[in-house]
């Protein structure tokens, strides 16, 4: 999911970042007693609640660990992001693929073929 927000975040990193705000604020759990847990200052765990700095993989752990949910709870409905402009490349490209399978007879399929390759030239 490369949808950029700014130069080293993504849509995503802000929304594990609203996730994690949201579950320590329901846990009473302070920026102060969440950090020294993790080993963190808390100034950091403010900039991943904000989505300006991305957690690793491996912090992400210790904070659920520390508020003691699955690591798999920063990744629920995340399905209610939109794509990213790769993912929707993606997606025509197997739109394409799926249709150019469809063609009979095989001689349009070459014509079709041809006429992608032409076009990719330009």
């Amino acid at each position: 999911m490369g949808i950029t927000q700014g130069k080293m975040t993504s849509l995503l990193d802000q929304r594990i970042g609203e996730r994690l705000f949201t579950l320590r604020k329901t846990a009473g759990v302070t920026l102060q007693e969440l950090s020294q847990e993790v080993g963190i200052t808390h100034q950091q765990l403010q900039k991943y609640e904000k989505g300006v700095n991305r957690i690793a993989a491996s912090r992400l752990v210790e904070i659920a660990q520390a508020l003691n949910v699955p690591v798999t709870y920063f990744f629920e409905e995340l399905e209610e992001l939109p794509d990213g402009p790769r993912e929707e490349r993606r997606r025509a490209c197997l739109n394409v693929m799926r249709n150019f399978c469809r063609i009979r007879p095989r001689e349009q399929q070459e014509a079709v073929a041809q006429l992608i390759e032409a076009m990719s030239q330009k």
